[in-house]
């Protein structure tokens, strides 16, 4: 994503990945927060307003980083950003497919025992410009606070911001917010950014985009599981790419597919458009690694059998 709508989380993998058929794969590349795995696979979520900011860490500026002043902008989210959330979260993290699924979806209640706070912001780009920087989403890590640590306060909520204004007023288009938001929730169901490895330097999306200017640095616990995927919705790279490209098609030469892992592309993510030589069409969707991710660390019934690696003390 632009570098507005950066966003700093961490990536989860526990257990062992399946491949797509007749890919290999070398390098860690999933990485998680053992201590901050959701301990169910049903996470609720409610839409919040400036009532509940209290009841998360998004404005404390030791954590999310964001000005006080920006408590005025705070916005519920209209009917249509609602329904485009839901609606893409539901199609993407269901039980079948992820393990972990999103429920709820009704206003905040201070009586119900919601998860997840989702808060959503709009100012116009005069204000921005005093604000300084707003990202296009934000979220917590699984149940930590949002930088991946314990929280201060551990009553406060997990929580998924997002700056709705700035799609719905075409400064990014709706597919950009959509990768946002099912970036942002895998976020919260515990996936860190995949440049924690250092094998985005060879990536051919990160090389076009330049979306990544060094490697991530890992938690004090952070462990890992899988290997590097370009095509993870967890990814700055591809998405910045499309972003940059102004269009859902992306050319790849020959050197582009030598520097893929087995020189393959990820169909769900990249599919060939007929006729057209290395123009494939991009769809905003978690990759298959992210999926078959997800599966191993929500499993039916969690084990204490887990392969696990710990890759930074």
């Amino acid at each position: 994503m632009p570098g507005t709508r950066r966003l700093a989380l961490y990536a989860i993998v526990v257990g062992t990945l399946g491949t797509m058929p007749g890919i290999s794969y070398s390098a860690p590349d999933a990485f998680y927060e053992p201590e901050f795995l959701w301990p169910k696979q049903d996470v609720t979520v409610c839409f919040g307003t400036q009532e509940q900011i209290p009841r998360t860490e998004i404005l404390d500026p030791k954590k999310a980083g964001l000005a006080a002043e920006t408590l005025d902008y705070f916005r519920a989210f209209p009917p249509e950003v609602r329904t485009l959330i839901r609606s893409s979260i539901e199609a993407e993290y269901t039980r079948e497919r992820t393990g972990i699924r999103f429920v709820g979806w009704n206003d905040c209640d201070p009586a119900a025992l919601s998860d997840v706070v989702l808060l959503g912001f709009s100012a116009p780009s005069e204000s921005k410009a005093q604000l300084g920087y707003i990202p296009l989403g934000r979220a917590s890590i699984g149940t930590s606070a949002w930088d991946g640590t314990h929280k201060l306060d551990p009553s406060l909520k997990a929580f998924v911001f997002f700056d709705w204004k700035e799609a719905f007023g075409n400064a990014v288009s709706v597919r950009d917010f959509k990768h946002a938001v099912l970036h942002e929730f895998g976020h919260v169901a515990g996936l860190r950014h995949n440049h924690v490895s250092s094998d985005y330097e060879t990536d051919p999306f990160c090389i076009h985009s330049r979306a990544v200017s060094r490697v991530e640095k890992p938690g004090p616990r952070t462990m890992s599981y899988g290997a590097y995927d370009p095509f993870s919705i967890m990814s700055y790279c591809l998405s910045e790419w499309g972003w940059k490209n102004g269009s859902a098609e992306l050319y790849l030469s020959d050197e582009d597919i030598e520097k893929l892992p087995a020189k393959k592309v990820d169909p769900t993510v990249l599919t060939p458009v007929p006729f057209r030589p290395g123009v494939f069409r991009w769809t905003v969707t978690l990759s298959v690694l992210d999926r078959e991710t997800l599966r191993t660390l929500y499993p039916p019934k969690k084990t204490s059998s887990w392969p696990r690696r710990m890759i930074h003390k």
